[in-house]
């Protein structure tokens, strides 16, 4: 047995490192397998290099002592283990070259690898998920080659996740990805799921995305029952297009009637233009929604009387008696819109507020066309009535208009449909401007609650019922905040001809659906490194020309004697 330690001593190293190398696919097959293997290699190795007596046929000793395992033995199996772990490695990596990428962190944070919980998160996904990295639009910056590195440690961690940089050459695949910009990444999955991180890549914001694109549920409710657009049906006035546009990034899209509550778990709501007036059923629905931080868009139909004027004064939104229409004759451009339609000439929607998420988006030069508009204004109620801590911003203004005032009556009677003639008031500014979308943010919304009667909230678990009380307890603890987004103009009327205004719906539902980040990861850095002698330069110089020479000819002398004296 004595002469054959070498030979075994050397198998059962080999065999250690096949298990090690093969431990994925050995739990594979049994979970325990690998380390049963393990364990049965250690032992036979240690009774391999072990002094164990040699005895004879008869059982007695009969080397005296016990044979010791030779150093130079030990220390060949060492040296050609060593020299077989590099050929394995060597050819491994020759062989698999194109897809051999496996990576060893060693850096204090571990900032080159996947937490803990992106790693939980990739191992329960379900979904497959296509990553498209859309570059900047100038050249230089590389995008994608920064986040290239992130992107291949997810696909990696994860047999459902691919990921591909889309070439600015290839039209098809972009027109197929439709990306709203450049330099972002576009998450696809297979039913129609859509997400778009933008900016800098971290790893919080693509888990958060992967997380918001498979757990999460995004609805956006639309009212009806007072002559809203309709979302199922297709047309120039209706929200089809709308809702498409919606649902191919995420969102559910809900039709609602306005006599039934909002369920517990509704987060935004769209409502109008509506044909009548909003009556009481409708403003307290409104109010216990914001109460418990809801996020509204409400669209005013400039020629039909919104109703709910406390409801508007309380949020400090003053709507003006005017009526805006297609300037037909105080410029020259007033006279080109009345061409586009002599029934009803458009005005122009501009001046975009830089000042909001929602509207920012728009270039300074980018107009849209409306089918008339209600100009507004915001004024926060002052002294004891301020109870609300409200915060306006204007949105966009309309342009070449002429005002109509009207009262409410007058109002409630103008033609939806067809021709229009009105009388423009005497000596208008043509060149002055009217805010006709604002929002407004709510600190304190519970206080709309407060005086209305409680209402049962249709909600997952069955129905519960939400009183005034409770929403202002809610709001108290979790600080809940509302906001409000108010145009006064139709989004979609004419919007065939200039498609600009039906896109403020899609962004105000991007601003107001807030979503929260699921998980929080240390920011690391995951662009490619290299390793560098700057640092230091002596203390390598060192190591390589001094210290590991030293060691090796001192090994080597030391094996050269020991064998020489075996």
């Amino acid at each position: 047995m004595k002469k054959y330690r070498f030979e075994l001593s050397l198998g059962l190293i080999f065999a250690l490192l096949v298990v090690v190398f093969l431990w994925d696919n050995l739990a594979a097959v049994v979970p325990q397998l690998p380390v049963g293997l393990l364990a049965v290699c250690a032992i036979a190795l240690v009774s391999v290099v072990a002094p164990w007596p040699e005895r004879d046929a008869e059982g007695r000793i009969i080397s005296g002592p016990a044979e010791r395992y030779a150093p130079k033995e030990f220390a060949l199996a060492v040296a050609w283990s060593v020299v077989g772990i590099a050929i394995i490695i060597g050819l491994a990596a020759l062989l698999n070259r194109e897809r051999f990428t496996k990576t060893f962190d060693l850096s204090q944070r571990k900032i080159n690898s996947l937490s803990t919980e992106t790693v939980s998160v990739l191992k329960e996904l379900k979904t497959e998920i296509e990553i498209y990295c859309i570059p900047s639009q100038d050249p230089r910056e590389r995008y994608c080659d920064e986040n290239a590195q992130l992107r291949r440690l997810y696909s990696e961690q994860s047999g459902k996740i691919r990921h591909a940089a889309v070439s600015l050459a290839d039209p098809a695949l972009i027109q197929q990805i439709r990306p709203l910009g450049m330099s972002r990444l576009v998450l696809l999955t297979k039913d129609g799921g859509r997400n778009e991180v933008t900016g800098s890549i971290t790893e919080t914001k693509l888990t958060n995305s992967i997380l918001n694109l498979t757990k999460t549920k995004r609805t956006v409710y639309f009212l009806t029952g007072n002559g809203e657009h309709p979302t199922s049906m297709e047309g120039d006035r209706n929200y089809y297009a709308v809702s498409e546009f919606l649902r191919n990034r995420a969102y559910e899209v809900v039709p609602h009637k306005y006599d039934k509550e909002l369920p517990a778990d509704a987060q935004l709501l769209i409502a109008g233009p509506a044909k009548v007036p909003y009556n009481a059923v409708v403003e307290n629905m409104f109010r216990r929604f914001l109460a418990r931080g809801g996020r509204l868009i409400l669209i005013v139909n400039p020629y039909r009387d919104p109703g709910m004027p406390k409801f508007f004064a309380e949020l400090g939104i003053r709507l003006d008696s005017t009526l805006l229409v297609g300037n037909q004759g105080a410029t020259a451009f007033g006279k080109e819109l009345s061409r586009l339609d002599p029934l009803r000439p458009p005005i122009v929607i501009g001046e975009f507020s830089r000042n909001s998420d929602i509207t920012k988006a728009f270039g300074v030069n980018d107009v849209g066309l409306a089918d008339g508009a209600r100009p507004m204004s915001f004024a926060a109620p002052e002294g004891e009535a301020n109870v609300l801590k409200l915060k306006g911003t204007p949105l966009m203004s309309a342009m070449h208009t002429a005002p109509v005032t009207l009262t409410e009556e007058q109002r409630n009677r103008l033609s939806l449909e067809g021709d229009l003639r009105l009388t423009a008031d005497a000596g208008f500014d043509a060149k002055k401007t009217y805010p006709v979308a604002l929002s407004v943010e709510i600190d304190a919304p519970a206080k709309l609650a407060e005086g209305i009667p409680a209402a049962t909230i249709a909600s997952k678990d069955g129905a519960a019922p939400l009183s005034p009380s409770t929403a202002s307890k809610d709001a108290g603890k979790d600080k809940i905040t509302s906001e409000v987004v108010v145009v006064g103009f139709d989004t979609v009327a004419l919007e065939r001809r200039l498609p600009l205004t039906s896109n403020i719906i899609p962004l105000a539902v991007a601003h107001l659906y807030k979503e929260k980040d699921l998980i929080t990861i240390p920011t690391k850095d995951f662009a490619p490194k290299r390793f560098k002698l700057e640092r230091n330069p002596a203390s390598y110089v060192a190591l390589f020309a001094f210290i590991l020479p030293l060691i090796t000819a001192l090994s080597g002398f030391y094996i050269y004697v020991r064998r020489r004296s075996a």
